[in-house]
């Protein structure tokens, strides 16, 4: 059978890394593929307050590089729920002259920032959060640099936001990881685009040394977001009926370009070829599976779980509750309105495939969470998803692409 095929937008993660890179460039940069969504948007907005030039142009954003130098700026930075905006630009305003204040929605405030504005201390940066969570108020325009640890066992952001501006510290950055990394391979993809644009951190053990210099602007082509994938993939394996995601590279440093394998572990087909993924299967299988670096990943696997025969346990899982949503709970939540088994064990979920039923699911606004379950209704009936706008979060053309998917495959 011949397999449906889409292409998909770019990295959501790798478009917030390369903006930062190329706004503190010398020279320009074009961004190819790169992700418009909002979360996407709001770093862009954010660069543009903060004195840089770049623009949208077709099937691109062009980017004219400041070589770290800014005129000074004062004033509010809205950064409504993108969670790696915050990070990132709570690190990068401690280079721009100026007082800022960082802030967002009100699950925004919710998330955890405590550990990187104490890195930031350390670096010599005048800084402040509300115990710990958002807004962030901070002088900006003088960065020590030297060595600095932060915690990374709540989210990898907080030390990627400290490796972007690094090289642009007095010093240069010495960055020590304490406590139990989770994510980690987003810091590969950190280090990846940095690497990109002329800067390379080099890693001994929990150290990163970042020696001084300036990222070169250059054209850099945004790989396909494997997160987005995640979702059309599983959909071949549900239905039984061949899917492909084109430009998909599982060997890729995103750590969501590994779902693949999982699929295949759960039972399904796969089918690697040199222009992209083919995934299909019908018969799926219970697992057992640490997914903590893959916390993007978890909603499709509990989708293909709820499916599978017997028991999946995702282990090591804990940090999603500081996600757009609570994860675990609404996941779990909404697994047991559509008559499947599922509970949190401390920082794992467990689920028992069975035979699910429709219902109206309600994502607490999480994109992930809405565009997993909506995959669940090419195999059930009425199961209706609330808010579907928030998938314009990181994939503002998932309902079209959706559309065609059930068209497709029937």
């Amino acid at each position: 059978m011949k397999p449906f095929t889409i292409e998909l937008p770019g990295s959501k993660s790798h478009t917030h890394r390369a903006l930062i890179c190329a706004a503190l460039a010398e020279g320009e940069s074009l961004l190819e593929n790169a992700l418009i969504s909002e979360d996407t948007l709001f770093t862009l907005s954010a660069l543009w307050k903060l004195g840089v030039k770049v623009w949208e142009e077709e099937g691109f954003i062009r980017v004219e590089g400041t070589g770290g130098k800014f005129l000074e700026t004062n004033g509010k930075l809205f950064l409504g729920n993108s969670g790696t905006s915050m990070r990132l630009f709570t690190a990068f305003c401690a280079l721009v002259p100026g007082e800022h204040v960082l802030t967002g929605s009100p699950r925004l405030q919710e998330r955890p920032i405590g550990p990187l504005v104490e890195a930031l201390r350390q670096w010599g940066v005048e800084v402040s959060s509300y115990r710990g969570f958002p807004p962030v108020s901070l002088k900006g325009g003088k960065v020590q640099g030297g060595l600095t640890q932060v915690d990374g066992s709540l989210s990898s952001q907080f030390v990627s936001a400290l490796l972007l501006i690094g090289p642009y510290t007095e010093k240069g950055g010495i960055v020590k990881v304490r406590g139990d990394l989770v994510s980690e391979p987003y810091i590969e993809v950190t280090c990846e685009v940095m690497e990109a644009f002329s800067l390379k951190p080099q890693r001994k053990g929990d150290n990163f040394y970042l020696p001084k210099g300036l990222y070169q602007g250059r054209h850099y082509i945004i790989p396909t977001d494997p997160s987005s994938a995640t979702y059309f993939l599983l959909a071949g394996a549900i239905t039984g009926k061949p899917v492909k995601v084109k430009g998909l590279n599982p060997e890729g440093k995103h750590p969501d370009s590994k779902f693949v394998y999982l699929l295949k572990e759960m039972g399904a087909q796969v089918e690697l070829e040199k222009d992209g993924v083919i995934v299909w299967g019908e018969n799926l299988r219970g697992i057992e599976v640490d997914m903590r670096d893959m916390p993007d990943a978890v909603p499709s696997v509990a989708i293909g779980a709820a499916f599978a025969q017997g028991e999946t346990l995702i282990k090591n899982v804990g940090h999603l509750a500081f996600k757009e949503s609570n994860r675990l709970k609404v996941i779990s939540e909404n697994l047991r309105l559509m008559g499947i088994e599922a509970k949190i064990e401390g920082n794992n979920l467990r689920i028992k495939g069975g035979k699910p039923k429709g219902a109206l699911i309600d994502p607490k606004n999480d994109h992930r969470i809405a565009m997993a379950f909506a995959i669940a209704s090419l195999k059930v009936k009425d199961i209706r998803i609330k808010n579907k706008a928030c998938v314009k979060k990181s994939f503002p053309t998932f309902w079209d692409l959706f559309k065609r998917l059930r068209e497709a495959l029937g």
